[in-house]
């Protein structure tokens, strides 16, 4: 499996998988790369300066699916692979305080 290229630049609130961490993650993500993902009444979006930034896509991907975790951490930097699993082992306090 490779990282899906057909999820949208927007994404319904209802659409996002686990959207009550949902949070955690944007906030996770805008540590590493800032201002990608945008939220507004309903929906979220993923708006980076640059769209060919393999790894900003990657971020953008795990924000919405984080069920994709293991197919995004074969694709991603080490910095979004170790969020990736302080995110899965419930590690998030140590990593928000490292990052």
């Amino acid at each position: 499996m490779t990282i899906p290229r057909n999820i949208p630049e927007q994404v319904d609130w209802s659409e996002v998988e686990n959207f009550e961490d949902f949070d955690t993650r944007r906030s996770a993500v805008d540590c590493l790369y800032a201002n990608t993902i945008g939220v507004s009444e309903g929906f979220v979006e993923w708006c980076p300066d640059d769209t060919r930034d393999e790894n900003v896509y990657c971020c953008w991907v795990w924000s919405v699916r984080p069920s994709l975790s293991e197919e995004v951490k074969k694709h991603c930097d080490q910095d979004l692979r170790e969020l990736i699993e302080a995110y899965e082992s419930d590690e998030m306090d140590a990593w928000f305080e490292s990052a």
